[in-house]
């Protein structure tokens, strides 16, 4: 065997070697610093009346993903699913169409910004507009 050869089979025992010597065994994998949490999307009945000259609106949404819109004499029955801050609706007034907004929600009031809905009734119901939870 020729000196190369030599040298390039003990190469990887040489720095195997050097690293246990140094004290460089396995080392744990840092955790990542944890961001601010996505609060849960808030379940139960919200409220928004406001200074609407039609009377008041209701919503609820359920645990199950469903909720039930009333309000100006309209009924919509649909689903919901929350990824992060994002919400999408789908609904029997829209049929298959759905809508993705953002929503917020302070502990009291809460708020859905349209990002896509092409629906023209839904986006009235729920963009820039402030839903009070009642108790």
């Amino acid at each position: 065997m020729n000196m190369r050869a030599s040298c390039l089979r003990l190469a990887p025992m040489a720095i195997l070697l050097s690293l246990v010597a140094a004290g460089c065994g396995p080392t744990e994998t840092p955790l990542p610093t944890p961001g601010p949490a996505i609060a849960s999307f808030p379940v139960g009945t919200f409220t928004r009346d406001g200074e609407d000259p039609l009377g008041g609106r209701i919503i609820n949404f359920e645990a199950d993903g469903s909720y039930l819109y009333q309000g100006h004499g309209d009924t919509a029955v649909g689903t919901y699913t929350v990824t992060g801050d994002q919400i999408v609706f789908k609904d029997n007034v829209c049929g298959g169409v759905t809508g993705t907004y953002t929503w917020s929600f302070d502990g009291t009031a809460l708020s859905f910004t349209m990002l896509h809905d092409t629906c023209g009734p839904r986006p009235g119901v729920l963009h820039l507009a402030t839903w009070e939870r009642t108790p």
